[in-house]
């Protein structure tokens, strides 16, 4: 039987500020509003884990991905599958491995130029080989949209603040106490959260349960960097099936586990970020944990 990993003590908590959009100065609780946000195309079981950026600069814009991410630009960014140096990586087959390059003009002009992509660009969803962007512009890549912003001080670096008690992207509910359940016979449990239960393998309850370990562990911690759970932790520390994880295994992994989330209404659960790893984005109060 586990024990409970922490005290059934509730911890001061606080919700997500409300903001602005930072495309249409709409309600938010991340840099874009739900309506914005839905507008940019997906394609189907696309998950966060299938985009990054690397080398960020702070050079006055930003690509704002479906989930609110701030990828910031510098004078000249390459997007692509697998784009050279500092650049937007998209993990999805129709982006061509330099789709496109977004630069930054001494005249002061944001330019989106097409590398010869096989399946182009498009700005405001029509097909470009160059264009001057405007802030709000909605850019598409094999499929995959993002807005071009220009930032005058309102993108927020981290959308998810790891300080809330509710899910982004759901109806309000408590997350207080997240509840994981093995089942006797082994083979994985149920991972109840407000009421909601979702049927888990062994491996992704394990995931979770690492994840809601460290925030518990870290709540004191500064909100923008509490809670991270490093891959190499994940990769040595779940119970893989293979003695040698990979990266790629490891986000599958967690590919499987949001969709599973998704599909029982538990959007937003949990978040990654590039050299960090992955986190929760709320902090529990505390996690009960039995057969």
């Amino acid at each position: 039987m586990w024990r409970a990993l922490a005290p059934r003590v509730p911890l001061a908590t606080v919700a997500l500020s409300r903001r602005a959009c930072t495309r249409c100065d709409a309600g938010a609780v991340t840099n874009l509003c739900p309506a914005c946000a839905s507008a940019l195309e997906r394609p189907p079981d696309f998950v966060v884990e299938q985009l990054w950026s690397s080398g960020a600069q702070r050079d006055g814009a930003v690509l704002l991905d479906a989930w609110g991410r701030a990828h910031r630009l510098g004078a000249a960014t390459e997007i692509g599958r697998a784009p050279a140096g500092s650049g937007l990586t998209i993990l999805v087959g129709e982006v061509s491995r330099r789709h496109a390059t977004v630069r930054h003009g001494a005249d002061g002009r944001w330019q989106l130029r097409d590398e010869d992509s096989a399946n182009g660009s498009f700005v405001n969803g029509l097909r470009v080989a160059e264009t001057v962007l405007a802030s709000g512009d909605k850019l598409t890549f094999g499929g995959v949209g993002v807005y071009f912003v220009l930032d005058v001080g309102q993108v927020v670096d981290d959308p998810y603040p790891a300080q809330s008690t509710t899910v982004p992207g759901t109806s309000a509910f408590d997350l207080r106490l997240i509840e994981l359940i093995e089942a006797p016979s082994g083979g994985g449990g149920y991972l109840t959260v407000a009421g909601r239960h979702v049927r888990l393998p062994e491996i992704q309850l394990a995931f979770v349960r690492c994840l809601a370990q460290r925030m518990l562990r870290e709540r004191s911690l500064a909100a923008a960097v509490r809670g991270y759970v490093p891959i190499r932790d994940l990769i040595a520390g779940l119970p893989w099936t293979t003695s040698r994880a990979t990266p790629d295994q490891l986000k599958q992994l967690a590919h499987r586990l949001r969709l599973a989330l998704d599909g029982a209404g538990i959007a937003s659960f949990f978040t990654s970020r590039r050299g960090h790893g992955y986190r929760l984005t709320f902090v529990p109060s505390a996690l009960s944990a039995r057969l």
